[in-house]
C-alpha cells in the first residue's frame, strides 16, 4: 500500500491542482493574489509527503532547506527595491524621465510611447508603475490629439513589459534567474535573442499604424508642467544618465549580480549627496523605506512614490512561500513520478522546449498570474534541461516570454485587469495592438521548434537517465 502511494502519479499531480484551482479563485474571483494558491500548494504537498512517510520534522527541515534556495532572490529583490528608492531620491531615475520626455515626437508619437515607456520600465523595474504613470499620462495627450486609446495603450503596454523583461531590477527577472540557477546578467543578455527581433518588428509595426492616424494640434501645457516641476525638485543632470551606464558595464564585466546590485544601491545614495538638495535623513529614510515625498504634480507623487523594502515586502513573502513548496517538492521528491512519465514523452530538447513553452502559457491563461507561470515551470522541467544537454538559461528565457510577457494577452490576467483598469480601455480591444508581446511570445516559439540559437553544455552529451529533481543539498 505505502510503496503504491510512493509511485501514484495522482499524487504528485494534486499539489499543482491545488496551486491552479485555488489560483482561479483567490486571482480571478476573490481578488486576494497568489499567496493564498501558494499556501494551498505547500499544505497539499505537505500532506501528501506526510501520507507518502515523511515525519513533519522531515518536512519542517525540507521546507528551510527551500528557503536557503530562493535566498539569493530573496536577497535580490531586497537589494531592488532598494535601488529604486535610491535611484529616484539621487535624481537618476527622474533624469531618465526627463530626458525621456524630451524626445518626444508628434510624428512619431506611437513607436516614441513604446521606446519612452520600455526605458523606464527598464530604469524602474516594474511594468504597472510605468503603465500607471508614464502611460497614463501619454493616455491622457492621446486623448488630447485624438490619437486611438486602444493604439497608444497597445504602445504603453509593449513598452512596459519589455522593460519588465529585460530590466535587472524587476522581480520576475530575478525570480527567473535565481530559481533557474542562471546568472542575472546572462539570464538577460540571452534574452536579447528573441526581444531584439520582436522589439524591431513591433517599432516597424507601430510605426506603420501611427503613419494611419491623424493627430490634431498638440497642447504640450501638461507636459511642460511636468517637466518644470521635475526640474524644480531634482537636479535632473545628464552627468547622472552616466550611473545605469556604468551599471550595465558591471554587468558585462560578468560581475556577480548581487555585487553589482549593492554597487547601484551605494551609486544611488552618494549621487544623493553630491547632486540633490535633499536632508540626509530624508536620503536614508527614502532609500530604506521607499520615497514619500509630495509633489505639486500628482503624476510625479505617483510615479516616484516608491521604492525601498516597503515596496518588495510583498514579494518578499510571496518567495519565502514558494520557497517552502520547492523544498518539499525537492526533499519529498514530489514530481519523481510525474518527471518520469514527462520523459517518456519528451523525446529531444526541441520538444522538451515547446512542451516548457506550452506548459507556461497554459498557466497563465489558466490562472492568470505572472509568478505561478514562471515558478511552475521551472520547478517541473528544470532537470531535464541538464538531462537533454540544454543550459539552464534556455528554460529561463522561455517563462519570461511566456509569463512575464505574454501573460498580457490574458484580458483575465492580473497584469489584464491592472491595465484596463489603469489606462481605461478594454483590454479586448488592446490587445491586437500588443505587437511586442505578441511578437515575442512567436519568436520564442520559433526559436524553440527550430532549435536556432538554443544553448547546449558544452562537451557534453544526453544521458538520457532519469535527473533527481533540484537535487541541491545532497
Amino acid at each position: 500500500m505505502e510503496e503504491r502511494l510512493k509511485k501514484s502519479i495522482v499524487l504528485d499531480i494534486l499539489p499543482i491542482l491545488s496551486i491552479i484551482i485555488m489560483g482561479e479563485i483567490s486571482i480571478l474571483q476573490w481578488k486576494t493574489g497568489v499567496i493564498l494558491p501558494i499556501l494551498s500548494g505547500i499544505l497539499v504537498a505537505g500532506l501528501i509527503a506526510h501520507i507518502r512517510g515523511y515525519s513533519l520534522n522531515e518536512i519542517e527541515n525540507a521546507m528551510g532547506n527551500g528557503l536557503k534556495r530562493v535566498f539569493p532572490a530573496l536577497l535580490t529583490v531586497i537589494l531592488v527595491g532598494l535601488i529604486v528608492s535610491s535611484w529616484i531620491i539621487g535624481g537618476i531615475i527622474p533624469s531618465m524621465v526627463y530626458w525621456g520626455f524630451k524626445i518626444i515626437n508628434f510624428e512619431n508619437f506611437i513607436p516614441i510611447v513604446m521606446l519612452v515607456t520600455s526605458i523606464v520600465a527598464i530604469i524602474t523595474g516594474t511594468s504597472f508603475t510605468s503603465i500607471g504613470t508614464i502611460g497614463v499620462s501619454f493616455i491622457i495627450i492621446a486623448n488630447q490629439v485624438g490619437i486611438p486609446l486602444e493604439i497608444t495603450a497597445g504602445a504603453i503596454v509593449s513598452g512596459a513589459f519589455l522593460g519588465d523583461k529585460m530590466s535587472p531590477l524587476s522581480d520576475t527577472t530575478n525570480i527567473s534567474a535565481n530559481l533557474g540557477k542562471t546568472d542575472l546578467f546572462e539570464h538577460i543578455q540571452y534574452m536579447l535573442i528573441d526581444t531584439i527581433p520582436a522589439f524591431i518588428i513591433s517599432l516597424i509595426a507601430f510605426k506603420i499604424v501611427g503613419n494611419n492616424i491623424h493627430i490634431e494640434a498638440v497642447d504640450m501645457s501638461q507636459i511642460d508642467n511636468f517637466l518644470i516641476e521635475l526640474e524644480s525638485v531634482f537636479n535632473v543632470t545628464p552627468l547622472l544618465l552616466g550611473i545605469p551606464l556604468l551599471v550595465i558595464i558591471l554587468g558585462m564585466k560578468k560581475l556577480p549580480s548581487i555585487i553589482v546590485l549593492f554597487s547601484s544601491v551605494i551609486m544611488g545614495v552618494l549621487s544623493s549627496f553630491v547632486f540633490q538638495n535633499f536632508k540626509a535623513i530624508d536620503i536614508m529614510k527614502s532609500t530604506i523605506f521607499g520615497v514619500n515625498q509630495k509633489f505639486n504634480d500628482i503624476s510625479m507623487t505617483k510615479l516616484f512614490g516608491r521604492g525601498g523594502i516597503n515596496e518588495v515586502s510583498s514579494t518578499v513573502i510571496t518567495i519565502i512561500f514558494i520557497g517552502c513548496l520547492v523544498g518539499i517538492i525537492n526533499e519529498c521528491e514530489s514530481f519523481k513520478n510525474l518527471l518520469h512519465k514527462i520523459q517518456e514523452g519528451i523525446k529531444g530538447s526541441k520538444q522538451l522546449c515547446v512542451t516548457v513553452f506550452a506548459v507556461s502559457l497554459g498557466i497563465g491563461f489558466v490562472t492568470g498570474a505572472q509568478l505561478l507561470a514562471i515558478i511552475l515551470p521551472i520547478s517541473i522541467f528544470l532537470p531535464l534541461f541538464e538531462k537533454f544537454g540544454l543550459k539552464n538559461k534556455n528554460i529561463t528565457r522561455i517563462v519570461e516570454a511566456t509569463g512575464t510577457v505574454g501573460i498580457t494577452l490574458v484580458p483575465w490576467s492580473v497584469p489584464g485587469i491592472f491595465i484596463a483598469n489603469t489606462l481605461g480601455v478594454e483590454m479586448n480591444r488592446v490587445i491586437p495592438y500588443l505587437f511586442f508581446p505578441i511578437t515575442v511570445m512567436a519568436v520564442n516559439l520559433l526559436l524553440n521548434i527550430t532549435g536556432i540559437g538554443v544553448s547546449k553544455i558544452e562537451n557534453r552529451k544526453s544521458t538520457g537517465k532519469y535527473v533527481k529533481i533540484f537535487n541541491m543539498s545532497k
